[in-house]
């Protein structure tokens, strides 16, 4: 088809493709509700044809009873014949001479023009002052025509071949669609030059027809033979048939007349988006391939007009941050960085600068910078630690020999110039890298742990590691190498030639460029560095973060996250880091009395009774246990030591010690923690079994609820983050403590009593679980029945003092062999014990499946009546010796489970179950460790045989 034979096309068009008004659809007012769409037909016949010829081919039209959001008018365009001539010979021209120079297309980019569609896209209205609503729209057809010649179109088309805009996968297409079209991309689907004629003609065979994914349909024709008849055709419309719901093959001809098989309308619309100006909404408008489709977005993206990122920055204009940068395709330009922290340091206050909590903690007292600009290693003392803006670096350090910071080369290092004959030689890429991101942030202190940290000094190491809150609470930013598995992988991007990235952009205008936002990066949490243990506080901690992914940089503190070429706003995506450390001001006790604890668990409610709730201190303890857990790499003797400033914040926040990773005023609480999978003993004798850093894998802590009435006046549990607990302490605690045996919190009790309290609340039991001091003999009926009474008198008596006798440990009770072993590491209570509950079966599925804790029912006797249940931290039941394992009360508990029905009387009130831990003891029957956790109805616990028996135990 050469370009003269194109010359003759309008006028034979014309006589056999009458304007939307002949149809009888002038405006919207006076559309009819079932409105005729008519769709304009390239014949497939030569151009140069006879208007007979062609008109002997009929004409198409589509009966739309679905809802269009626009005018069909405006819809189906009129197809600009001679601008698509002007592109076919410049596509011509322009191969001729591609194939002569052998020069890439760029170098003869003249030729390229908009085209007349594109050429009254309304940029200067956009750019400026943009108004809502639509402000282009063209037909898809169109935009496929002259994808290689217009810029604009090209930019559209390339838009909606990347993988996250595909038009394909849309679920009203893809499961519709030929299979020898299922695995296809947009891109793939554009690029089969075979299938061209398909996309532009409606007035072909069937089988080229069926390679159209966004919509067919078969009409009724009767091949009129005159303008007249056409537009009375036209007028009165035709019956459309549905599609065929077998997309492999469509609908064949009726008997009731020939049937044309044509494509149902496509286009692309563009719309202002609010939010700033010069940002776009693009959808692509369509049919699925499915029965009764209907027209639906089969694609959504954004575009951005380039705007000058130094200069619209400017936070005197709008606290928003608003930029479009065509970027260096090599390396980054690391200005973008100081423009985004000048901003937030003066317009975000008090959620990422000088008021936050941070500043609470105070400045470290002593610790080591690198000075970037004289290449040394400078000390801060407390004195001038206030005067110091430093960053920081969170890496992976991988298995790379670093080079360290040690007392032999400290002196050297402090010099001036002291790092600069090492620079090049034998620091690690990401570490030299982030010294020149410093560098180019303007910023001239640098704080790495391989360089600050005197590496073969262990008071000096536990000193610093003691104070990681410190040290990143009060940094300015911190640097994140998000993607590099090593030290010596580098920040992709600083060095020129280190990064090729491919930014979609299209200059339309002089001056003037359209850009697609860059694909967005890796999400943090599932990136390299965020699985490793030690960067786990260093997120928390820090205020302002820019971390380089995908050989990007990116943005995040609490008010934005932007990346190199837009801010995620204006890409329409949210924030890849979203969790933070909620702690208030008033929880670090500001402001509050300096005794006691400020963030109170105890409530005592209307009707006087005094319940534990879930303080918001420990919402968030429980949420970040849980967060940390997950994270698979720590070394066993270092789990605790990388959360070591997480667990001094939670001290202030609790006011008293956070004991192996547990808070010790809330023990009872934290001690519940439960397996969310199966878990693994850790190799750290360190660390004792009752504490969850023992274990690896995933733990977590059961929902708090609050109690709700429904409209029926019936009461349910709704799951509230500060609702009440499900348990209710009842023991004494002991630790081992200066070789003298103490109570825990100075009154034994794991809730937040003041420590000159010695009694539970009246309401609460005043007495210990039922229980025996005989195990061993065996009774008669009678007998026992009587010792059963007898203890009873014993333990129901209104005398705290005799309760407190049953549940006090003495150190005359404890063999002086124990004594010798005893640590801090140890807990030390007296309750009730039992070996009597037999585990019932599960099924086989769940003992396979490595992922699911194992839950076993627990039995009563040789009966099958279910008691209670066990949650086992790792091993399952048949490695248990029941001479050497045993079930022990630590606390009551209100519900078995969540998912028990909520009484509608006053039996909830009476804690009706035990929190019972199932422990092992060891060979010589000293000390335990936890295996698991369960409830056990306490009626149940009364009537084991032999009853339970009254021990201490020493829980490590």
């Amino acid at each position: 088809m050469d370009g003269s034979t194109w010359m003759k096309a309008p006028t034979q068009l014309s006589t056999f493709s009458p304007h939307p008004k002949a149809l009888g659809i002038s405006s919207r007012e006076n559309q009819p509700s079932h409105a005729v769409m008519h769709l304009r037909t390239i014949s497939a016949e030569p151009i140069g044809a006879t208007k007979a010829s062609v008109r002997s081919r009929g004409w198409k039209s589509v009966d739309i009873k679905s809802t269009v959001p626009e005018n069909p008018a405006q819809i189906i365009d009129d197809f600009d014949i001679w601008t698509a001539a002007r592109a076919a010979l410049s596509a011509k021209k322009r191969k001729e001479v591609k194939d002569r120079s052998n020069s890439p297309v760029d170098s003869v980019s003249a030729l390229r023009h908009l085209c007349s569609k594109c050429q009254v896209f309304p940029v200067e209205t956009c750019s400026s002052a943009p108004e809502p609503g639509r402000v282009w729209s063209s037909p898809f057809k169109r935009l496929i025509w002259h994808k290689n010649d217009c810029p604009f179109c090209s930019l559209l088309i390339r838009s909606l071949c990347e993988p996250e805009n595909d038009p394909l996968r849309h679920p009203d297409v893809e499961q519709y669609l030929p299979s020898k079209m299922q695995t296809k991309s947009m891109d793939a689907w554009l690029s089969e030059s075979s299938a061209e004629d398909a996309w532009m003609n409606t007035s072909i065979s069937r089988g080229q027809l069926e390679d159209w994914p966004f919509g067919l349909q078969t009409i009724e024709s009767e091949s009129p033979t005159s303008e007249v008849a056409i537009s009375e055709a036209a007028a009165q419309g035709f019956v459309a048939v549905e599609p065929s719901p077998n997309a492999d093959h469509p609908p064949t001809e009726k008997s009731g007349g020939p049937e044309v098989l044509v494509t149902l309308p496509c286009y692309v619309s563009i719309s202002n988006n609010p939010l700033t100006a010069g940002l776009l909404n693009v959808q692509l408008w369509g049919y699925g391939r499915g029965p009764k489709a209907t027209i639906v977005a089969l694609s959504n993206f954004r575009l951005r007009i380039e705007s000058d990122g130094l200069s619209n920055t400017s936070v005197t204009r709008s606290s928003l941050l608003t930029y479009g940068r065509i970027l260096d395709p090599s390396q980054i330009d690391l200005s973008i960085g100081r423009i985004w922290l000048d901003h937030c340091e003066q317009t975000h206050g008090s959620s990422c600068s000088k008021q936050g909590w941070p500043f609470r903690l105070g400045k470290p007292d002593f610790f080591r910078l690198v000075d970037v600009e004289d290449l040394s290693i400078i000390e801060v003392t407390n004195s001038t630690v206030w005067s110091y803006r430093y960053l920081t670096l969170s890496y992976v350090k991988g298995n790379v020999q670093m080079f360290e910071l040690l007392q032999s080369n400290k002196h050297k290092l402090m010099r001036s110039h002291g790092l600069l004959k090492f620079f090049r030689r034998d620091l690690p890429k990401t570490l030299r890298d982030a010294i020149n991101v410093t560098r180019g942030l303007e910023e001239r202190y640098l704080w790495i742990d391989s360089l600050c940290i005197e590496q073969d000094n262990e008071l000096d190491k536990r000193k610093q590691i003691n104070m990681m809150d410190r040290i990143f609470g009060n940094s300015i930013l911190t640097i994140v190498a998000a993607d590099a598995e090593d030290a010596n992988v580098g920040l992709g991007g600083v060095e020129r030639g280190s990064r090729h990235i491919r930014q979609i952009s299209e200059e339309i205008k002089p001056d003037v460029r359209v850009m697609l936002p860059l694909l967005p990066p890796l999400p943090l949490d599932s990136s390299i560095w965020a699985h490793q243990t030690w960067t786990f506080q260093e997120r928390l901690f820090s205020r302002r973060i820019v971390y380089f992914s995908g050989d990007q940089i990116h943005w995040w503190c609490h008010e934005c996250f932007a990346s190199e070429d837009m801010t995620a706003a204006e890409a329409g995506r949210k924030s890849e880091m979203s969790s933070r450390l909620n702690i208030k001001p008033q929880q670090l006790g500001v402001k509050l009395p300096k005794d006691g604890y400020a963030d109170c668990s105890l409530r005592r409610l209307h009707d006087r009774s005094t319940h534990v709730f879930r303080s918001g201190t420990f919402k968030e303890y429980a949420q970040l246990a849980q967060q940390y857990s997950r994270r698979r790499k720590p070394i066993d003797a270092e789990v605790l030591d990388a959360i070591s400033g997480l667990c001094h914040v939670f001290e202030i926040c609790f006011k008293g010690p956070v004991r192996h990773g547990l808070p010790q005023v809330l023990l009872d609480a934290a001690i519940l923690w439960r397996p969310a999978e199966r878990l693994e003993r850790r190799d750290c004798a360190s660390i004792p079994s009752w504490s969850w850093a023992a274990w690896k894998g995933e733990i977590k802590y059961a929902s708090a609820f609050r109690i709700e009435a429904r409209e029926d006046w019936s009461l349910q549990r709704v799951a509230s983050g500060t609702g009440q607990e499900w348990f209710r302490p009842l023991l004494r605690w002991y630790i081992w403590q200066d070789y003298e045996l103490k109570l825990l919190n100075g009154n034994g009790f794991g809730v937040p009593f003041e420590a000159s309290t010695r009694h539970l609340p009246e309401e609460w039991e005043k007495y210990p679980p039922m229980m025996s001091n005989n195990s061993d003999s065996q009774h008669h009926d009678l007998e026992r029945w009587d010792n059963i009474m007898e203890d009873i008198e014993n333990l129901v008596l209104d005398s705290t003092t005799l309760a407190e006798k049953k549940l006090q440990v003495h150190v005359s009770d404890l063999p002086q062999s124990t004594l010798r072993l005893l640590g801090p590491q140890h807990l030390i209570f007296r309750t009730s014990c039992s070996k009597a509950l037999r585990f019932g079966r599960i099924s086989r599925s769940a003992v396979l499946d490595p992922k699911v804790p194992l839950k076993y029912p627990l039995l009563l006797g040789n009966s099958e009546d279910e008691v209670g249940s066990v949650r086992l931290d790792g091993i399952g039941p048949r490695d248990f010796d029941p001479n050497t394992h045993e079930f022990v009360v630590i606390s009551e508990a209100l519900y078995l489970d969540m998912g028990q029905a909520m009484p509608q009387d006053d039996k909830a009130a009476t804690f009706p179950f035990y929190n019972v831990m199932l422990v092992g003891w060891e060979t010589s029957g000293q000390f335990a460790s936890r295996l698991g956790l369960g409830r056990v109805y306490k009626e149940a616990w009364k009537s084991l045989e032999p009853l339970p028996v009254a021990r201490t135990v020493i829980l490590g």
